[in-house]
């Protein structure tokens, strides 16, 4: 801003008399309304104030009500009054054109200064090598259509280029697309200029990239001395084209303009690498410089700023450099030198005496800003602000919910949803605005002074802001603002402090530079690293924090005790704070109150208390001798009571089975006084220091993932508050002591053990339980006419009178419909589980030929087992009379290679011809565009095109395309590949030899497809001896110099006609030999189904994995030799999509004998219902029951026979009474 010689004196609330500078008048803007105004320029004020005679000036009212603040602009637009006190009142800074004094240029070498548009220098550097990927392909992409107005811009650059050496016309394998851009018009432009613009993404795909080295801005600027007053500002023209690329790797860089190739010949705009080869040229270049008045030159790629202590040194150390860079082969636009000026523009910053501050420019530009309507638009707003994040206070908690819009959404969505944008985020958008547009100046950091960085931790965020000491008060130097990660979120609040000063020490370490930096922080640092709250660190995280605030040589860390300036907040964050950032506290105190779940836990034993208020608490992990891991507890009390002790079902783990026995425990001990022992670091420290920790950070690892026994642990918070007072004390393992508490824990742990060697499964408790009364079971057993075959087997009947086999009961066959029905169970068990399950009590002969019957008439088994469907042999493929009469075709997917993806396979059924074309996409546009440029041109049109019924192949243009040429498509059965038989083989032999020949260096799939397709093409099938070149061509591949009298037409007449009929012949017998190794036709059916029968058919598209695998039954109503059709079903099936069901109406209600060929079978209605029905439905079961026994049992037995089912934990009484038949599970 232009000041005037005019100065004033002010006083403010320090009462100190300052003299400031006025500017000259320049304009203001405020809404609509214009004028001129002058301003006082105060280095020391935090923000800029709008004074009373500007308002009054401008006819501006405020107004102040209950309501709040009321602004009235004439003439203004209505709009948010409070964006309108955010807003920049000042015009954008028009800078004062002095350029360079002609005494200063006269001493400037002149060769600098560029001659043309587009005219670059040359510097004698060594060449820039290029480092290709040679495992990927060359770019090859065309040059898409230009306008003509672009055309007739460009080409005077281009020939410009060409004049310098930048450009070399070549003849180059590679090519990329050029984009020619109009630039913007200046002032007095009447010719519209454009820049050369070339789409090298293709080429950095495909190149090595080097390291780069490029400086951060915010660094490069730290190292601007604090007495720098003058500055001069060069920006290098047409930098990267003064760096020769080497003549071995210029190829690559190739493109295309009116027809003819050109070439780099100099580092091109683009290129990955050219910010990097170009930045570490200079610099090499810049070190032989030094200025000789005490100048520092700062370089940013190819932005030069040398910043002097006096004019004097400025303009001799200036002149200086511009020699030097024309001696180099630099070139300077004259126009964009800032020449020795207090004040200038560098990196969007400006820079003056002592101090940056955002250009007015970018602030206008950002107070203009729209709220983004797409991903693009948010990120490059993002993007803007976040270069200027050192200005904005708690900017990532600010701008937070804006990034979080782009959290889920993947790179090629376009725009985010309704429902995404949220208050928060136009609030944070507005906010943003408001700080940058308000942004303070920073000062330049001065490294004869300490630093002082001031930290705060509010709501997971790290707030910093880095100050100096000027004129007795603290000027900011940065602010700084980092959000926590998952693990320190959910440490205690004096705790996510210690993480806090660790990030923002890490972020000023290039700014401080080993220089004192006093750490001020609202909390005791060094007492909460040192004393007993880092259990609550990990060792990794502890050692950091250590080597970060402790070990370092230059800092020091006080107790914040004055006015902390990393907690002024906006107002939304004030609103939404956990506390007051100013509260004095002691840390150790809040952490005791915070890190346990109740204050009066103790972790050594309660004095007093009785014997049996001592538990002993341990749990275990064993592998048992049948191979079983089981995990189990126990809880004893002081009197070697056992209080519980039993197998932790669901889990294995050790460390689960000592938070289960700790939780039984306390909830044992609700109410009263306890001391707990445990052997187990892990109990006791989860109870003691991490559940609650835990707790506060949502149960989360450091990596974000769920930790281990959350419900254990949630049970223990809530179980830990039962008893009336509670010490969990640790104690010693294995010691084999005979004190009081080793001898707890050693009984303890026997139990636990004891517990898990004792346990029976649940299947065996099952088996054991369930029993049939012994008197019951014999009147059954000798009513059996089987005994006989019994006393064969080796079978005996005991004094009780129940026949036995290897101390096993034998089953008549009369038990054989209990015995189903209490193995098959709910979960349907399948056949031979059923059996192993009975044959562990039971010797029961024949029982698995009934289970497999009565599974086979289960529908919820036959939908869901896998079964067995009819087998098809191939007997039905079709003939062909000659080649390419019927050709297969079918997509195989292939590596990316540049850009193709696909490989669309042709196979001649007769031939065994292979054609196949590498392909971009796999639709039907492809499909149609190979058939009709390369197969149909090639060997004509045949009968019929054989295909799956994929999308690119069953379609509307697939279907008027063969239409028109008379083609017959035949679409194969959905889900059988092996209709494609043929083209599905061929794919498996392309692809391995296509892998064969890339592993032996034959380049990618694409370079190595034709040589596959040579091998199979000349390769004799099995079943004729003859390869399909032989059959095509009636001769073997030719190998040697053929003779000419028997393949030229001047060979003469005699000759000629020999020859043909010597092919004719060799024709005949070839299609004869092809012929006859053509499967044989076969009109009989293949899946042997007929109508009238049952089936089940495969669900290739199940709902879910859980759905069954089959639907049905079905009945059959018509059969082809291939396929079926069924009643209430739209589709024809393929037979081997089928599994023959029993006949639904074939299973009565009544009980049925079966006759095994080894004993009678009594089976029950296939409908019986299960032993855990209702009990309401209990009265019809037995009445079911009672039917089946008067029908089918008792006819078959002695007249008074009664079975009864029950445990025999029962009383006898219990079992006689109520009814006939009691099932009781």
């Amino acid at each position: 801003m232009p000041t005037s010689d005019q100065k004033v004196s002010i006083v403010g609330v320090s009462n100190e008399i300052q003299v400031a500078n006025v500017t000259k008048s320049v304009p203001v803007h405020i809404g609509n309304l214009q004028t001129e105004h002058a301003f006082v320029l105060s280095p020391h004020s935090p923000c800029n104030l709008l004074g009373r005679d500007l308002l009054v000036k401008m006819g501006v009212t405020i107004a102040l009500s209950p309501e709040g603040i009321t602004i009235n602009i004439p003439d203004t637009v209505k709009q948010d009054a409070t964006d309108l006190l955010f807003m920049p009142v000042v015009a954008l800074d028009e800078e004062e054109d002095k350029g360079i004094p002609a005494e200063h240029e006269n001493q400037i070498d002149p060769r600098v200064w560029v001659t043309g548009t587009n005219s670059a220098g040359h510097m004698q550097v060594p060449p820039i090598r290029i480092k290709r990927d040679y495992s990927l392909p060359v770019p090859r992409l065309p040059q898409y259509p230009l306008t003509p107005e672009s055309v007739e811009g460009i080409r005077p650059v281009i020939d410009d280029l060409v004049k310098d050496g930048v450009l070399i016309p070549c003849r180059s394998e590679a090519n990329t697309p050029i984009y020619p851009v109009p630039k913007p018009l200046k002032p007095g432009d009447t010719t519209q200029r454009w820049r050369l613009v070339h789409d090298l993404r293709a080429v950095n795909k495909v190149t090595i990239p080097s390291a780069p080295i490029v400086p951060n801005p915010s660094t490069i600027l730290a190292t601007i001395p604090p007495d720098a007053t003058y500055f001069t500002v060069i920006d290098l023209a047409s930098a990267f084209y003064s760096i020769d690329i080497h003549p071995d790797d210029q190829w690559l860089t190739a493109f295309t303009f009116e027809g003819k190739q050109y070439k780099w010949g100099r580092l091109p705009m683009g290129f990955h690498d050219s910010p990097t080869c170009f930045s570490q040229a200079l610099k090499g270049k810049l070190d032989e410089w030094s200025p000789t008045e005490g100048s520092v030159l700062v370089q940013y790629v190819d932005d030069l700023l040398l910043a002097s202590p006096s004019m004097g040194a400025s303009v001799t150390d200036s002149i200086s450099l511009m020699n030097f860079l024309a001696h180099i082969g630099q070139r300077v636009d004259k126009a964009k030198v800032q020449w020795v000026q207090p004040k200038v523009q560098y990196l969007g910053h400006c820079l003056s005496s002592g101090v940056k501050h955002l250009t007015d420019k970018r602030k206008h530009l950002i107070a203009t800003q729209t709220f983004p309507k797409t991903l693009r638009q948010l990120r490059a707003f993002l993007g803007l602000v976040g270069y200027c994040r050192a200005w904005i206070p708690q900017y990532s908690q600010v701008i937070g919910p804006l990034q979080d819009l782009l959290k889920g959404h993947t790179e090629g969505k376009y725009t985010y949803t309704a429902d995404e944008l949220t208050p928060e985020a136009y609030r944070a958008f507005r906010d943003i605005k408001k700080l940058l547009t308000s942004a303070p100046a920073l000062g330049l950091p001065n490294y004869e002074k300490p630093f002082f960085l001031f930290c705060s931790e509010i709501q997971g965020y790290a707030h910093g802001v880095l100050t100096q000491q000027f004129c007795d008060k603290h000027r900011p130097v940065g602010y700084y603002s980092y959000p926590l990660d998952s693990v320190a979120r959910g440490l205690p609040g004096c705790l996510k402090s210690v993480a806090a000063a660790a990030i923002l020490v890490e972020k000023n370490v290039d700014i401080v530079l080993g220089n004192s930096l006093t750490l001020m922080c609202p909390h005791d640092l060094e007492t909460l690293l040192n004393g007993a709250y880092t259990r609550h660190f990990s060792t990794q995280r502890l050692t950091h924090y250590h080597l970060t605030l402790l070990s370092a040589p230059n800092l020091i860390i006080q107790k914040c005790d004055i006015l902390n300036p990393s907690t002024f907040l906006p107002e939304q964050i004030a609103e939404e704070g956990e506390g007051d950032p100013h509260d004095v506290h002691d840390c150790t105190q809040v952490l005791d109150a915070l890190v346990t779940p109740r204050v009066d836990l103790q972790d050594f034993p309660i004095e007093g208390l009785p014997l049996d208020a001592h538990l002993f608490v341990d749990g275990s992990s064993l592998r048992r001798p049948d191979g079983v891991t089981l995990a189990g507890c126990a809880v004893v009390n002081g009197n070697g009571i056992v209080l519980y002790a039993a197998v932790i079902p669901h889990t294995t783990s050790a460390q689960a089975a000592e938070l289960f026995a700790l939780c039984v425990a306390l909830e044992l001990a609700e109410g009263s006084a306890v001391n707990i022992y445990s052997d187990s670091a892990y109990a006791v420290g989860v109870i003691h220091t991490f559940a609650q920790l835990w707790k506060a950070r949502g149960f989360l690892t450091a990596a974000g993932s769920p930790i281990q026994h959350k419900a254990l642990i949630l049970r223990l918070l809530d179980a830990i508050q039962l008893p009336r007072r509670v010490a969990v004390v640790k104690c010693k393992a294995h010691t084999n002591l005979t004190d009081f508490v080793s001898r707890g824990n050693a009984c303890a742990d026997e139990h636990a053990k004891l517990s898990i060697s004792q346990y029976q499964p649940l299947s065996m408790q099952y088996q054991s339980d369930v029993t049939v009364d012994q008197e019951i079971l014999s009147a059954l057993q000798d009513a059996s006419s089987h005994k006989q075959f019994w006393v064969n087997k080796g079978a005996t009947c005991s004094p009780a009178g129940v026949w036995m086999l290897h101390d096993k009961r034998v089953a008549p066959p009369v038990l054989f419909p209990a015995l189903f029905s209490l193995s098959h169970g709910p979960c349907h068990v399948s056949t031979g589980g059923m059996t192993r399950l009975v044959n562990r009590s039971w010797w029961a002969p024949g029982f698995q030929d009934y289970a497999r019957k009565r599974v086979r008439e289960c529908t919820v088994c036959q939908e869901n087992n896998v079964g067995r469907p009819v087998k098809t042999p191939p007997k039905h493929v079709p003939h062909t009379d000659g080649p390419f009469h019927i050709v297969q075709i079918d997509f195989s997917d292939m590596p990316q290679c540049g850009r193709f993806k696909y490989m669309l396979v042709c196979v001649d059924q007769f031939t065994g011809w292979v054609e196949a074309y590498p392909t971009v996409r796999n639709d039907a546009r492809t499909v149609v565009k190979c058939l009709t440029r390369e197969l149909i041109p090639r060997f004509g049109i045949g009968s019929v095109i054989s295909s799956d019924r994929g999308t690119h192949f069953e379609n509307k243009l697939m279907a008027e395309v063969t239409g028109i040429l008379g083609l017959q498509q035949q679409l194969h059965t959905p889900y059988r590949p092996e209709a494609s038989g043929m083209v599905e083989r061929t794919n498996q032999t392309l692809k391995r030899y296509i892998a064969k020949l890339t592993v032996n260096g034959a380049g990618t799939w694409v370079d190595a497809l034709p040589l596959a397709l040579a091998t199979v093409r000349v390769t004799p099938k099995e079943k004729h001896g003859l390869s399909p070149f032989d059959i095509l061509f009636g001769r073997s591949p030719v190998r040697a110099p053929p003779n000419p009298a028997m393949l030229t037409l001047q060979a003469g007449q005699d000759t000629l006609i020999d020859y043909v009929i010597k092919l004719a012949t060799v024709f005949s017998d070839t299609f004869s030999r092809v012929k006859a190794a053509q499967p044989v036709g076969d009109e009989s059916l293949i899946h042997g189904l007929n109508p009238g029968e049952w089936v089940y058919i495969k669900n290739h598209v199940p709902k879910s994995s859980l759905s069954p695998k089959w639907k049905g039954p079905f009945q059959v109503i018509l059969v082809t030799p291939t396929a079926v059709k069924l009643r209430n079903h739209r589709h024809w099936v393929h037979g081997s999509h089928c599994k023959k069901a029993l006949d639904p109406k074939a299973t009565t209600l009544t009980g049925n004998v079966v006759d095994t060929g080894k004993s009678p079978v009594v089976s029950l209605p296939p409908r019986s219902p299960p032993l855990t029905r209702a009990r309401a439905k209990k009265k019809n079961n037995v009445n079911r029951t009672v039917s089946f026994l008067l029908h089918t049992v008792i006819p078959l037995t002695p007249p008074v026979v009664c079975i009864n089912f029950t445990r025999t934990d029962l009383p006898v009484s219990a079992r006689t009474s109520e009814t006939l038949v009691k099932l009781t599970v």
